[in-house]
């Protein structure tokens, strides 16, 4: 059975973002909390889908922050920039367009 227009549409549009506050350690070093700076405690989850629009299964090596996620729901959605935004769109990342990026992040 052919999707209709709408699911077709639908399929195209939508973008699914999975992601966290910060990490738990999960008993790295011991630890259950995330007060300190080990890698289990400031790295955390970003999984960004659309298969219709993005190509699916990579894995990026730039370091981002989540500062980024506004910036680029707010450019996906089309709404324009975010002229006060910390961080920026992670678009030119999932579309593979050429850009350059910061390579470090702060936490406080």
């Amino acid at each position: 059975m052919r999707p209709s227009l709408t699911q077709q549409t639908n399929r195209k549009n939508t973008v699914v973002i999975y992601t966290s506050d910060h990490g738990e350690m999960a008993t790295e070093n011991g630890m259950w909390w995330n007060s300190n700076f080990y890698q289990g405690s400031v790295t955390v989850p970003l999984i960004i889908a659309c298969p219709e629009r993005f190509k699916p299964a990579q894995r990026r090596k730039e370091v981002v922050s989540l500062f980024d996620v506004g910036p680029t729901m707010v450019e996906l959605g089309q709404a324009g920039p975010w002229p006060t935004a910390v961080g920026k769109s992670l678009s030119p990342l999932l579309t593979g367009r050429s850009t350059t990026w910061e390579k470090e992040a702060f936490s406080e």
